[in-house]
């Protein structure tokens, strides 16, 4: 894994994450291309420029988060890539459905969350597997994220040219994603799913990152775990409905896959339910059940691991890129594997 550490204004961090990551963002941009042009008839930077012109998506950044906007741009410049193709390409969920409306081709992406908070002296946990496209394999990447002027940092889990979708603040703030696009609606006006995330590890709270999460247009259907010192909460964003999901009253646990289990915002013509979505959640309910308290970094990892169904697993051998345990702490630390947390060494990573 890639480890790069962006420092300084949003334009100067993105131009060095840009100017470090410069061969891989082409190799990048090159292999999507290749990807995308035989579905859509066009290359890579012509398909780019027609999402940015046919939506909203670079308004709303524009809008609800125009630091991210700074960054984007001085990626471009560091990589020497178009600054279209490098914007679009953070819309990168968004373009997969946009180009499902266009041309009848969606790449799926599924994940597996899970989070315990009220732990006594122990602290808050925030665990995901991020299950991603072949292209995010080999590419594994950690930005080390600080600010100008501020003492805030973040941890940020990504691939080379996007501000990434996971991660850690220094303030204990943490953020899995969930998308659920297949069955959720969607708006080409709204904020997409990497700037939202980016967007709550700018948060010092939980509740100011809800706030946010609350306060915007989501372009996309996704759960967004958020997690803090004192809680970890998760809720299902739609571009016309954000809810929280609860298991119970009380609860002191929260965990998510890839179908809304709270939230009615649904798309028309919605497909059928999802098979593995379905009994990976239900095995998360089965193991943290049956789990001893409190819920250690270990025991999340152990429940990360899990091949409770021979099919449909939570450690998906074939996508998961990227595992990773946060604890949620006056001193946050962040553990994280490129690969299947069943057999993928983890490492460690505390702010200074």
């Amino acid at each position: 894994m890639r480890v790069v550490g962006l420092e300084g204004t949003a334009r100067e961090r993105g131009r060095c994450h840009g100017e470090t990551l410069r061969g891989p963002i082409a190799e990048l941009v090159t292999e999507l291309g290749e990807f995308v042009g035989p579905l859509v008839g066009t290359d890579i930077h012509t398909l780019s420029r027609r999402v940015l012109a046919e939506t909203g998506f670079a308004a709303a950044a524009q809008r609800w988060t125009p630091e991210l906007l700074e960054e984007i741009g001085g990626i471009a410049e560091g990589s020497g890539i178009p600054r279209d193709t490098i914007l679009a390409l953070q819309f990168l969920e968004e373009m997969s459905w946009f180009i499902q409306r266009l041309f009848g081709a969606h790449p799926d992406g599924q994940c597996t969350v899970l989070g315990a908070f009220d732990q006594g002296d122990y602290p808050a946990i925030l665990a995901q597997n991020a299950d991603n496209p072949d292209f995010f394999s080999g590419r594994q990447t950690l930005l080390h994220v600080k600010h100008s002027g501020s003492p805030r940092e973040a941890f940020v889990l990504t691939i080379p040219g996007l501000i990434g979708a996971y991660g850690l603040n220094s303030r204990g703030v943490g953020v899995g994603v969930n998308e659920m696009v297949h069955c959720m609606n969607k708006s080409t006006e709204g904020l997409g799913t990497q700037f939202v995330a980016r967007g709550i590890l700018a948060r010092s709270t939980v509740e100011e990152a809800i706030e946010f999460v609350r306060a915007v247009k989501h372009a996309s259907g996704n759960t967004f775990t958020i997690g803090g010192p004192g809680r970890v909460t998760a809720y299902e964003c739609g571009p016309g409905k954000v809810v929280p999901f609860i298991p119970g009253e009380a609860a002191t646990v929260t965990y998510h896959t890839n179908h809304p289990l709270a939230n009615d915002d649904r798309a028309p013509g919605e497909p059928p339910p999802d098979p593995g979505s379905h009994a990976r959640l239900e095995a998360l309910e089965r193991r943290l059940g049956r789990a001893q308290w409190p819920l250690t970094v270990e025991a999340a990892k152990d429940i990360l691991s899990g091949h409770d169904s021979e099919e449909y697993p939570v450690c998906r051998h074939d996508v998961t890129r990227f595992s990773l345990v946060m604890e949620l702490s006056a001193r946050p630390v962040l553990h994280v594997a490129t690969g299947p947390p069943c057999r993928s060494e983890f490492w460690t990573f505390t702010f200074p």
